[in-house]
């Protein structure tokens, strides 16, 4: 249970940052049925796209497929914080100072 909390807090820590737009999307077209998630930059680019099918709509339908369309958009929004938090972690380690020993 803490570690949902935390994954919680850690999402809605995300989501307050303007930098980044998130957005799912179920449908169906023809015959089949799909999930996509995209995440926009402030500039409105796709910094991150995906689409997922589902299958054929005789077998699911677009309610179906929305559960799935938020999952994929959690993931990627962890990922998108996970990818965040190892290039500020690379260019603190080539800003800061090195270290010097004396001998």
């Amino acid at each position: 249970m803490a570690k949902a909390l935390d994954e919680i807090a850690e999402i809605a820590e995300i989501m307050e940052n303007p930098e980044n737009v998130n957005s799912s999307e179920a449908s169906a077209m023809d015959t089949k049925v799909g999930a996509a998630v995209t995440i926009l930059v402030r500039s409105l680019h796709p910094r991150l796209t995906r689409q997922i099918g589902i299958g054929s709509a005789h077998n699911g339908t677009v309610h179906a497929a929305e559960p799935t369309a938020i999952d994929c958009t959690v993931e990627a929004i962890q990922e998108e914080a996970t990818d965040q938090t190892l290039e500020e972690t690379e260019l603190e380690k080539r800003h800061s100072p090195s270290s010097v020993t004396a001998n």
